[in-house]
């Protein structure tokens, strides 16, 4: 039932255009972000201008996300709290996965939890927003999960999708 839902999922972002919308809007934010710390390293003084609080804001952010994919990969099956739904939705608003392969996902979030391969998409699974005890994973609860689905042209869709 699982792999429908993600199945389904995906032809509905693909058929709305959604999906080429968001990556165009992430490429775009990217994009302004490498300007701005550009112009903030020649700005030595300050006096040019770009030495304000939205680059510094900017920075912060960057520095945010490291700390959390870090965090991300230490916490191997979820129990230390850090493979959470603000973590899974920061990671799917703020990083641009387009023409990535596999590769680069599993450098970025590490080992994932589950792989799957259907007949003609691939996907990557890292469980979050867990229940442990004795870290362990609890069996009885709802499990939410990161999943990045890739087509075979190499389209990657991340979903956030609840079992």
């Amino acid at each position: 039932m699982k792999k429908f839902i993600h199945i389904s999922i995906i032809i509905i972002l693909f058929s709305i255009g959604g999906y080429s919308i968001q990556n165009q809007k992430s490429q775009q934010k990217k994009q302004a972000t490498t300007k701005m710390l550009h112009n903030w390293r020649l700005d030595t003084n300050g006096c040019l201008g770009y030495r304000n609080m939205e680059t510094a804001t900017y920075i912060q952010d960057s520095n945010d996300l490291i700390k959390r994919l870090y965090n991300w990969r230490l916490d191997t099956n979820g129990c230390l709290g850090y493979r959470n739904m603000e973590t899974a939705i920061y990671i799917q608003d703020s990083i641009d996965f387009t023409g990535k392969d596999t590769s680069y996902i599993y450098n970025l979030l590490g080992k994932p939890n589950e792989s799957y391969k259907g007949p003609v998409y691939f996907e990557i699974i890292y469980i979050c927003n867990i229940t442990c005890e004795n870290n362990k994973v609890r069996e009885d609860v709802d499990l939410w999960y990161l999943t990045f689905s890739i087509d075979s042209d190499n389209d990657i869709a991340v979903i956030i999708v609840c079992e």
